[in-house]
């Protein structure tokens, strides 16, 4: 599996266990589990933009030298 995907799925799990201690009344750590479950997902969002636009790059030179070719 991706590394990004891991992320994403670790980053979400983080969160929910952090609403979960909200709602059950344990404030302190669920501002923590909530922020890490919030930081990887950023991170997530950051690091696949970046590979989506290594891709579509790579496409692009791709599309440019079957244009070439033909």
């Amino acid at each position: 599996m991706a590394r990004w995907i891991i992320m994403f799925i670790i980053g979400l799990i983080f969160f929910a266990i952090g609403l979960y201690l909200r709602i059950s009344g344990d404030i302190d750590d669920s501002k923590a589990f909530v922020t890490v479950g919030l930081y990887l997902t950023i991170v997530w969002l950051i690091d696949s933009s970046i590979s989506l636009r290594k891709e579509i790059k790579k496409l692009k030179e791709e599309l440019e030298k079957l244009k070439n070719n033909n």
